[in-house]
């Protein structure tokens, strides 16, 4: 599927995350201190929106349970489950989103 933008990066402001509807899939989107992130938006544990999440540190914490999944690897830190994480890069004021193909 490959690369896709979200253009201006910075209406997503330090500690936000949200979701945004990109190749057909709807991702969560977020920035860290360490920077910008993309995981799949749904909780594999209850079906929680991850983008109307919290974050703390460097976890989104799913609406319904509190379940964190880490940003970087998309690891579930309370039920062993994962969600999708996807690569980001930032060009200027524009937040692009690899998302390749899973087999």
């Amino acid at each position: 599927m490959g690369w896709h933008s979200l253009e201006p990066a910075s209406k997503l402001r330090e500690g936000e995350v949200k979701t945004f509807r990109m190749g057909g899939r709807y991702l969560a989107i977020g920035r860290t201190a360490d920077g910008y992130f993309a995981m799949d938006d749904l909780c594999p544990h209850a079906g929680g929106s991850l983008g109307e999440g919290m974050l703390d540190d460097e976890c989104v914490l799913c609406p319904i349970h509190g379940y964190a999944y880490h940003v970087r690897t998309g690891e579930g830190l309370d039920d062993g489950n994962e969600v999708q994480v996807y690569q980001v890069e930032l060009q200027g004021d524009l937040l692009r989103v690899n998302l390749h193909d899973e087999e």
